[in-house]
């Protein structure tokens, strides 16, 4: 018996999050009907959008821009 994993092309990372992250993961997946993949990719660039419209003013003048 072969107890290899398939390779998925996913990179695991091994973050550990909170159990409220994880509910409201699950609580999106519901709602939207996709995969966790999905829900905290789309999640971080809506973050990332919101935080690259800000005005930062620490005198930093840090660009979120990639």
């Amino acid at each position: 018996m072969n107890l290899m994993k398939k390779k998925s092309g996913k990179i695991s990372r091994g973050y550990r999050l909170n159990k409220t992250t994880h509910d409201m993961i699950r609580k999106l997946i519901i709602i939207t009907q996709e995969n966790s993949d999905s829900v905290i990719s789309r999640s971080c660039e809506l973050y990332f959008k919101q935080l690259s419209g800000q005005n930062y003013n620490s005198g930093k003048n840090k660009s979120l821009k990639q």
